[in-house]
């Protein structure tokens, strides 16, 4: 099978300290090791396609040359101003938009030359928001939690 990950964190970037990374490792390198062409898009400072394991690791920027057409511009700078003002929710929000819509573009440029099986996008950071609801290959979602939410969930750590 033909296997696409999207993700904001994998264990080739500098933020691999979070469960998902780790997660993300484990099972990508597992598939691969049974045979599957397994290939993980990922958030990053750099922009290149590695070897990893195994695993063909496609890092992509939050570009803003990429993004700055139509309506991601317009974000950015809106954005810019939520940080000022110290909004960090909304500011998040459209960190994720970016997030998902470069995972998005990236993914359907390498759909142009490889056919999918399947594609598992994180939850985090919107990283499946896109392409959940554009793809034409069966997506699967990993929903992430977040371990303040059941602490206070379950009143206990």
């Amino acid at each position: 099978m033909k296997i696409a990950f999207l993700t904001n964190e994998y264990i080739t970037e500098a933020n691999a300290d979070g469960g998902l990374a780790s997660y993300l490792g484990r099972v990508t390198g597992a598939l691969a090791r049974r045979g599957h062409q397994v290939e993980v898009f990922v958030i990053s400072k750099h922009r290149e396609d590695i070897n990893a394991r195994g695993v063909l690791v496609h890092r992509v920027p939050i570009s803003g040359r990429r993004l700055l057409a139509g309506k991601i511009k317009a974000l950015y700078t809106i954005n810019a101003l939520l940080y000022y003002l110290r909004l960090p929710t909304f500011y998040r929000s459209i960190e994720a938009y970016a997030t998902s819509h470069t995972l998005h573009q990236a993914f359907q440029d390498r759909v142009k030359a490889v056919h999918f099986d399947i594609i598992q996008a994180a939850s985090y950071m919107a990283a499946a928001g896109q392409i959940a609801r554009k793809s034409a290959v069966p997506v699967v979602v990993r929903l992430s939690s977040y371990a303040p939410y059941w602490t206070q969930a379950y009143d206990k750590k």
